[in-house]
């Protein structure tokens, strides 16, 4: 769960935060002068914005005691996962966390995709 709300929050070296380098970057290069700065400042601000209740979630999941009574009567035990769920769940962590430390590979068949034809 860190992982991935972790990597839509934008964060290196996640796959998130390349997906957001990479549109901030686009952003600044459209139009004259600064393009479009405004948009990169208020995109940044709302990331900022989310980033706060990421780790809002991650630090009731992860460090907040659950009281009896308040969201739910009893606490819950420990969620069960069989063993499909857990091979998918490491994969597609892996693959956020690959995503985010080699990009290079992902790039280059984007902008191979994006080159014009012949």
């Amino acid at each position: 769960m860190a992982i991935f709300m972790l990597s839509l929050a934008g964060l290196p070296p996640l796959a998130g935060f390349f997906g957001k380098f990479y549109l901030f970057s686009a952003a600044m290069r459209a139009g004259a002068d600064h393009g479009l700065l405004w948009l990169v400042a208020l995109a940044l601000l709302g990331s900022f914005v989310s980033l706060y209740y990421y780790l809002a979630v991650l630090k009731a999941i992860f460090v907040d005691d659950p009281e009896p009574g308040t969201l739910n009567p009893e606490p819950l035990g420990s969620i069960r996962l069989d063993f499909l769920q857990r091979i998918s769940l490491v994969l597609l962590a892996g693959l956020v966390l690959g995503l985010g430390l080699l990009p290079g590979g992902l790039v280059t068949m984007i902008a191979s995709s994006l080159a014009p034809l012949p």
